[in-house]
C-alpha cells in the first residue's frame, strides 16, 4: 500500500499545513482520502462517483441509504466521542495575530475525536478483508496526514470482530475505531452586551422569560 502518497520531491516545502476547525472536517479528510484510494486498481473494489457502477459505497453513517445499503460493500465514516482540552489558562491564544479586529478575543485548545468506520458487507469474510485493508492504509498514511493537517497525534487504529451490523442485520461489519487530537483555534465577540440584554428581560419578566422562551423552542404548548 506504499504505492499510495508516493513521497513528491516537491511535498514537504509546497504544501503549507492546514488546521482543522472541527471533527466533521477531520471525517471529511477521511472519506475524501478513502474515496482516492479505493478509486484505482490497488484493489479489489473500484469507488467511482456513480452509485449504479461503483464496487463500493463510502459514505458518512448519516447518509446510509437503506434501499442500496445491503447490495455492495461499503465504508461508513462517522465522529464518534469528542472531547475540548484545556492547554492553558482560559484557553486564551498567547500567538495571537498582529492585527486583530477590536474587542475580538483569539482561543487555543487541543481537540480529541474518536472516529469511527464500519466496513460492512453481505459477506462475513469480505467485511473482514475489507476492514483489514482500511486499517492497514489508515495506518501506513497517517504520518503524512499528521503533517498536512497539524495532527497532533493518533491512537492505535484498532480493528474490531467481524458481526452483524447494528444497523442492518443483514450485513456484517467490521469496526475500526482510533482517536486523532488535533489543535484548535477560534475567536469570539465580547457576550457582555446579550448577557445585559437576557438580565434586563429576565427581571422584567420575574424570570418567566426563560421558561416562556424554552416551551416556545421546544413547541411543548401543553404545560
Amino acid at each position: 500500500m506504499t504505492e499510495f502518497g508516493d513521497r513528491n520531491p516537491a511535498f514537504d516545502t509546497q504544501l503549507e499545513p492546514i488546521r482543522l476547525n472541527s471533527p466533521l472536517e477531520l471525517i471529511s479528510v477521511f472519506i475524501f482520502l478513502l474515496r482516492e484510494y479505493f478509486d484505482s486498481t490497488r484493489v479489489q473494489w473500484v469507488w467511482r462517483n456513480n452509485d449504479t457502477s461503483s464496487d463500493i459505497t463510502i459514505e458518512p453513517t448519516l447518509n446510509r441509504h437503506t434501499e442500496k445499503a445491503n447490495v455492495k460493500p461499503a465504508i461508513y465514516l462517522e465522529a464518534g466521542q469528542k472531547v475540548y482540552g484545556k492547554v492553558s489558562l482560559g484557553n486564551r491564544d498567547q500567538d495571537q495575530p498582529e492585527i486583530q479586529k477590536k474587542g475580538l478575543e483569539h482561543f487555543y485548545g487541543v481537540s480529541q475525536c474518536d472516529v469511527e468506520i464500519n466496513c460492512t458487507s453481505p459477506r462475513w469474510g469480505e467485511s473482514s478483508i475489507l476492514a483489514d485493508v482500511v486499517q492497514h492504509f489508515i495506518i501506513s498514511s497517517q504520518y503524512e496526514i499528521c503533517r498536512v493537517f497539524s495532527i497532533r497525534d493518533f491512537s492505535p487504529v484498532i480493528a474490531g470482530k467481524t458481526r452483524p451490523f447494528e444497523l442492518d442485520e443483514k450485513m456484517f461489519s467490521t469496526p475500526i475505531q482510533f482517536r486523532v487530537e488535533f489543535e484548535t483555534r477560534w475567536a469570539t465577540m465580547p457576550i457582555a452586551p446579550p448577557l445585559v440584554k437576557l438580565i434586563q428581560q429576565i427581571r422584567t419578566d420575574n424570570g418567566n422569560v426563560l421558561v416562556n422562551m424554552y416551551l416556545h423552542t421546544t413547541g411543548d404548548s401543553n404545560v
